[in-house]
């Protein structure tokens, strides 16, 4: 980790927030994404998933620099981008668009908080207007002949989002790889309190003030370095892309079974590799003493944070309970410790057999009655498996002969 990041801001955003690895690993992250503004070769929107209350909005407030760089907005309709009229300036009398694309041309848009995008009636519109943003390119025909179009807006997105967000995973799908999602865990409640209380008798406007001063400081003190990552980290960042792709992958699942309907499919990960470089470097810009080995950790988080999170779960549980239960589990095994329903269990298990991650064991009750119970296993020879088990120190419990390289 970068020695001015660590001493210069994380030092004095500790008398402020209770801060924890993962609030480390999202700010050095949305630093990425904010160097990453200025290249062009793939446009990066990223969506900070965390429960409410903690502290998404102050935290995005940091980044607020009048506009220079950045734009925040917190109300958005699907004619904000492209109005279709022209209004009237009320001092001058000229006329002008007031469509909010152009000026957002080349800037970093801060959406604190997705909430009204999600629940909103027109949300389908809505995501279809960031759909062209993301790409860059806006046009918009109206009924009353105007034609709006905007090109090479070249806009970097940050949101905040609550997990309910997740609930949405068909929307999510339909986006592809638009999108990236750092979801953060919950928090230690008791010291979030005790930290609340120990600011009760501070100046909260005044102490702000003055980290976003530093912080800006910061941000203003570093360029992003273009620099393609070496074989090692290449190969490791490829890595998170396939499993991400895999571990991501729609299913479409019999509800009152649980059991597929059809082939899993799995999107090619192309541009979400391309993403993953982009933030590598970002990254990487952020002091000449910031680590590799720090950067991929934080590509693997996020990387894992865009797949199915029940997916991941099972997937885990099944890795470190392997030797406990050398005949497999049963849907219901993992279910229970996995405090989730039968079927969905059983949904991802198959999932995850037909993607290779795991090994299915079948044994015949009854000939007569066709009545057969199935158990799963993870399949210690799948390079996926082993990679993932890795990045959650998992790998003991593979048993495993082979050594798996670190990252």
């Amino acid at each position: 980790m970068s020695e001015m990041l660590e001493q210069g801001i994380y030092s004095s955003m500790r008398g402020i927030w209770e801060l924890d690895k993962e609030d480390k690993m999202i700010i050095e992250l949305l630093i990425s994404t904010y160097l990453s503004r200025k290249q062009t070769n793939e446009k990066i929107f990223l969506i900070y998933v965390a429960p409410s209350g903690s502290g998404k909005t102050e935290l995005f407030k940091l980044f607020d620099d009048s506009k220079q760089n950045t734009y925040f907005i917190d109300k958005f309709t699907k004619a904000s981008l492209s109005s279709g009229m022209l209004k009237r300036n009320k001092i001058t009398g000229e006329s002008y668009d007031p469509s909010l694309a152009p000026r957002l041309k080349d800037k970093v848009v801060i959406v604190p908080d997705m909430a009204k995008l999600t629940t909103s009636s027109d949300k389908e519109a809505l995501w279809s207007e960031f759909i062209g943003l993301f790409d860059g390119n806006i046009r918009e025909n109206f009924g009353n002949g105007k034609v709006c179009e905007f090109n090479n807006l070249n806009v970097t997105l940050m949101c905040g989002a609550t997990p309910s967000i997740y609930s949405q995973m068909l929307m999510t799908q339909h986006l592809g790889t638009r999108f990236l999602f750092f979801n953060r865990k919950g928090r230690d409640l008791d010291k979030v309190l005790e930290k609340s209380f120990e600011n009760s008798s501070k100046d909260m406007n005044k102490e702000s003030n003055e980290l976003k001063d530093v912080f800006l400081k910061f941000l203003g003190s570093l360029n992003y370095v273009n620099e393609e990552p070496d074989k090692d980290a290449f190969e490791v960042i490829k890595n998170w892309a396939l499993i991400s792709s895999n571990l991501r992958a729609s299913a479409k699942v019999e509800l009152s079974t649980g059991q597929l309907i059809e082939p899993i499919t799995i999107e090619c990960p192309s541009r979400l590799f391309k993403q993953f470089i982009v933030l590598y470097k970002g990254l990487m810009s952020i002091g000449k003493d910031y680590t590799k080995e720090r950067a991929l950790k934080i590509i693997g988080k996020l990387a894992l944070s865009n797949a199915n999170p029940n997916r991941i779960e099972v997937l885990k549980a099944l890795i470190e309970y392997k030797n406990l239960h050398e005949e497999g589990f049963s849907r219901r095994d993992v279910a229970q410790y996995l405090r989730i329903s039968d079927k969905v269990c059983l949904g991802e298990l198959n999932s995850l057999y037909n993607l290779g991650f795991l090994k299915r064991i079948e044994k015949i009750v009854d000939t007569n009655k066709d009545e057969r119970w199935y158990r799963f296993i993870v399949d210690n020879k799948n390079p996926n498996v082993t990679f993932f088990a890795e990045y959650f120190e998992l790998s003991d419990y593979l048993g495993l002969e082979i050594e798996v390289k670190k990252i």
